[in-house]
């Protein structure tokens, strides 16, 4: 869902929005909230300017070109226009004079002279933006940082516009990342749109909406750039937030269900083990990537309701497990981008894949969830269901205490 709050765009994204179901334990953690900052715009590089805008977008816009950086997925961002609106409320467009403003990248090491002409850009815009300063550093409210994402609460700001609409969520709870919108499809996943899908999902009106979509970009560095000097101050990711919510919203129950126990099993043990802090770790994001890539690779058949879960998870975990061995996992949108290449060291992918291989274990996987996810679920329940757990050493007592918790659940869902 996008929405306007006073002059601020805004949409929800992540596990919060992408969930239509709603199971007795949730893996919800903090909602995040896409802001759009509606004084600032990207294009790719070289693309033609809008001469139209939402009408919450400033009568003064800077437009930055998108550049790749030597890490697919990530860019740096070159102020290049400013749009200003015009009587007739179309916007025209001015070419900032960069004194040296030319990106360049040489041998994995990228320098800037970013110095923007700032009499122009005072006159013009009432900003001030001093040589070598950080793009991200203007554009990034002050709040506390979770990755690309700060927390509301911190922010007077969006608080006000947020709480002024919606009083009925805590604002404890919520992450807000700011994010400049790319209203053209990038070319740096020109090809998904036109790959041959084999079972139909994404249909084309889907397709055609997300790609009419555009995307964003939010401020986050790969992992291997965060301890250089100046890209951890430049670098920016092209986010398909939108895109995402969309697809996994078409999904079926069966789809989200999965999407869902994945989810929780690998938040409690894989993602959630202790380990040397400067080692590579997954996230919920090559979860979410994994489940897009079968959802279009498999036939529907295969996700059919009268399939095993823990089937399915266990066949999906392997699949994960291998992609890490292999030190290979290619983001859902852009095909040059490995979501693993961090994975620099045999060492620890090879762990990893192990203990996911070792999780995907079927008898394996039917013990963790017994334990951890129906027994939970059912202490929920009513007495008189939870105590069918004190006894499940057998299939049939087992299937019958579950069925009790979804009988249960299901008809509360139904009052």
């Amino acid at each position: 869902m996008t929405d306007v709050i006073g002059d601020v765009e805004w949409f929800v994204s992540g596990s919060s929005a992408e969930f239509r179901i709603k199971p007795t334990l949730s893996c919800i953690g903090d909602i995040d909230i896409m802001t759009v900052l509606n004084e600032y715009l990207v294009i790719p590089h070289g693309y033609t300017l809008p001469t139209e805008l939402p009408r919450h977008f400033e009568s003064a816009v800077l437009v930055f070109e998108i550049i790749d950086s030597h890490q697919p997925g990530y860019v740096y961002l070159e102020p290049s226009y400013v749009l200003r609106k015009t009587d007739n409320s179309r916007y025209i467009a001015k070419r900032l004079i960069n004194d040296r403003g030319v990106l360049f990248d040489t041998c994995n090491t990228v320098q800037t002279t970013v110095q923007i002409n700032s009499h122009f850009y005072n006159t013009n815009m009432n900003h001030e933006i001093q040589e070598n300063t950080s793009i991200q550093s203007l554009l990034t409210p002050s709040g506390t940082p979770h990755g690309p994402a700060i927390n509301a609460e911190s922010n007077s700001h969006f608080n006000n516009i947020y709480t002024s609409k919606h009083r009925s969520l805590s604002l404890s709870s919520m992450d807000y990342v700011p994010c400049i919108r790319c209203f053209p499809w990038p070319p740096q996943a020109i090809s998904w749109p036109i790959r041959y899908r084999y079972h139909g999902w994404p249909d084309i009106p889907t397709i055609n909406m997300i790609v009419s979509n555009g995307c964003d970009v939010v401020g986050a560095v790969h992992p291997r750039c965060k301890q250089h000097e100046w890209m951890s101050k430049y670098q920016w990711r092209l986010s398909f937030s939108r895109a995402e919510v969309t697809l996994i919203n078409s999904w079926t129950p069966v789809q989200q269900i999965v999407y869902h126990m994945l989810r929780f099993v690998m938040k409690r043990t894989v993602l959630s083990e202790d380990s040397d802090p400067n080692m590579p770790k997954l996230s919920n994001y090559h979860i979410k990537t994994l489940m897009l890539w079968e959802c279009e690779q498999k036939p529907q058949s295969w996700w059919s309701a009268e399939s095993s879960l823990v089937k399915l998870c266990s066949t999906l975990l392997h699949k994960l497990s291998g992609w890490v061995n292999h030190k290979n996992c290619q983001h859902y949108f852009i095909n040059s981008c490995n979501l693993v290449d961090y994975f620099v060291d045999d060492f620890s992918s090879r762990m990893i894949s192990n203990s996911l291989r070792s999780l995907a274990d079927e008898s394996t996987l039917l013990s963790w969830f017994v334990e951890n996810y129906v027994r939970k679920c059912a202490e929920c329940c009513p007495t008189e269901v939870a105590l069918l757990f004190q006894d499940i050493w057998s299939s049939d007592k087992l299937e019958r205490a579950a069925q009790a918790v979804v009988d249960w659940k299901w008809n509360t869902q139904r009052k």
